[in-house]
């Protein structure tokens, strides 16, 4: 794949589209790195709609080992939440049973950027429902995180990716006035517009922030050995 030169990201999505997250995710990556999409479909993100979607996962890892990815990674932090503790672990078993390839998932991704900037006291500021925000909860507390504040928009998953780019930067915001303690700034949802506001918020709030995106494309380019420094997104892809 001619632009894919420097590597074929395959990305598993939870929703029917994905046209925010691929946008967020050209922003940050240099050239010659390619995103690769089989959307699992989910409209609703109800834990019904998702649990029937996780059982569509290996359609999706042997769609995306055909077309040659580099990596495969599986999105969404309700899918992983859904599926419970330890769940992440299971996919990138399970992409190595099915394939050759790399397979992690994007809320590994994050937990692994928490460690990376030593956070251990996240306020966390969500798009989803209050329900999915306990799955959330319960699955970072359960890899050894202190979540101190979770806020969700509680709204329908077809308006996420509808969101002014302000809303994201008010809730986190709003979220960490919660929890001035916190250590970190969380942002899950990959599709909710907030790329933009994660250098001003680190500014504001002095803490680092660590969203969906950003954190899956730290730590793919970590496991692909993809170096170099990407200004402009937070402390945790200045580090890179």
């Amino acid at each position: 794949m001619v632009y894919g030169w420097r590597a074929m990201v395959g990305f598993i999505g939870p929703g029917a589209v994905a046209e925010n997250t691929t946008y967020q995710f050209y922003q940050i990556v240099p050239k010659g790195v390619l995103h690769v999409v089989y959307p699992l479909g989910i409209t609703e993100l109800t834990l019904e709609e998702v649990e029937q979607a996780l059982k569509r996962t290996d359609v999706a890892i042997r769609e995306l080992a055909r077309r040659h990815v580099d990596i495969i990674v599986l999105g969404g932090s309700p899918t992983v939440a859904v599926g419970g503790f330890g769940y992440d672990q299971k996919f990138i078993q399970r992409v190595a049973q099915l394939t050759s390839i790399p397979g992690t998932t994007s809320q590994t991704g994050a937990l692994e950027a928490f460690r990376h900037l030593g956070i251990k006291r996240l306020a966390v500021a969500t798009p989803f429902t209050d329900e999915l925000n306990g799955l959330l909860k319960d699955f970072l507390e359960k890899n050894g995180f202190q979540v101190l504040a979770i806020r969700g928009l509680n709204i329908p998953l077809v308006q996420v990716a509808q969101q002014p780019i302000y809303v994201t930067y008010r809730l986190a915001k709003e979220t960490f006035a919660l929890a001035p303690q916190a250590d970190g700034v969380y942002i899950p949802g990959a599709s909710v517009p907030v790329v933009e506001n994660i250098q001003l918020l680190e500014q504001d709030l002095k803490v680092p922030v660590v969203t969906s995106v950003q954190a899956m494309i730290w730590h793919v380019f970590r496991i692909l050995r993809i170096g170099g420094p990407i200004s402009g997104f937070g402390r945790l892809l200045q580090e890179l």
